[in-house]
């Protein structure tokens, strides 16, 4: 549970700012996002995950998030960093988008 207001960030459309799946830093690129974040294309199922922005958001003290290391999805999307993960962000009150800014 968070103990305070806390601004973090993840990578995705300008269109589209929220998701479950964020980082306590900034994305570096859409490339770097994709190795760090393990974040394919394309995945098996067929859906798409694209990345043209950062996005930061402020989610209020008390909300309960899980953090995590996010896991390997073969080949170059290695992973290993620190993933939080915030159920449902779009129903908590509270919720401020901050700053979305394009990536290259």
């Amino acid at each position: 549970m968070l103990q305070q207001d806390t601004i973090l960030y993840r990578a995705g459309t300008a269109d589209k700012p929220f998701d479950q799946f964020f980082s306590t830093e900034s994305p570096q690129g859409v490339l770097q996002t994709r190795i760090d974040k393990a974040v394919l294309p394309q995945w098996p199922g067929g859906a798409t995950s694209p990345i043209d922005s950062s996005i930061a958001i402020k989610i209020p003290a008390g909300t309960k998030v899980y953090v995590g290391e996010v896991r390997s999805q073969n080949g170059v999307y290695v992973g290993g960093t620190e993933q939080i993960v915030v159920p449902k962000l779009w129903s908590i009150k509270g919720i401020e988008i901050k700053e979305v800014s394009p990536l290259k």
